[in-house]
């Protein structure tokens, strides 16, 4: 397990279509869990950062 920053999060978002960020209720603080080959990561991030 790794925690990335928020500019390689959103880099992620860039090639990895998890779900949209507008399911996720703002000021929430959220864990997202993706898969991508076989690496799997939790990245931890508070929502207002990439809004």
């Amino acid at each position: 397990m790794s925690y990335l920053t928020t500019e390689e999060f959103e880099s992620i978002l860039d090639n990895v279509s998890i779900f949209p960020v507008t399911s996720v209720e703002l000021g929430d603080i959220s864990q997202y869990f993706f898969e991508c080959g076989d690496a799997e990561e939790y990245v931890t991030f508070l929502i207002n950062k990439i809004v």
